[in-house]
């Protein structure tokens, strides 16, 4: 198998289930566009997930949420098998060991921009609140003067 590491975002179709014997697996997809330096453009490129956890308990888990934006590490997993027409079938799927977030999901995101509800203006004439008085700052210590309690000489540093 081969390590990986990757960055990109989790996209809607964030799936957990348990096991009989306790384990718990989340499958997700992530997407980590493609830019082209040249173009300007990127494409996006989506990566099937799988991450095996202890379910509740692990916070990494928690993180993994619509809009996030993680960094991955695992292995590579390549899977084949014939479907019921007798095709050929694979599949690579990215088997998930560490997920760091980078920046988790932003709230409201698809629900369109939000904007801060309007203050009152204050006219600039009217202080809202009436200025500190000023303080008298304490005068500074006088510097001393390094006096060295010893003698060195050059012959006396070990390097």
């Amino acid at each position: 198998m081969k390590d990986f590491t990757i960055s990109g975002y989790v996209t809607k179709n964030v799936e957990t289930r348990s096991t009989n014997s306790g384990q718990t697996v989340t499958r997700f997809s992530v997407n980590s566009p493609n830019y082209n330096r040249q173009s300007g453009q990127s494409a996006p490129q989506f990566f099937e997930c799988e991450y095996w956890h202890s379910g509740d308990r692990d916070d990494k888990a928690a993180n993994i949420a619509e809009g996030a934006l993680l960094l991955l590490w695992g292995q590579l997993s390549f899977e084949s098998w014939q479907d019921q027409t007798g095709q050929n079938r694979s599949k690579t799927r990215l088997k998930v060991r560490e997920i760091g977030v980078v920046r988790p999901p932003q709230p409201n995101r698809h629900q369109g921009r939000q904007r801060p509800a309007p203050q009152q203006a204050t006219p600039s004439y009217a202080p809202s609140q009436a200025a500190p008085a000023p303080q008298q700052a304490a005068p500074a210590p006088a510097p001393q003067q390094y006096q060295p309690t010893m003698g060195l000489y050059d012959e006396d540093i070990p390097f």
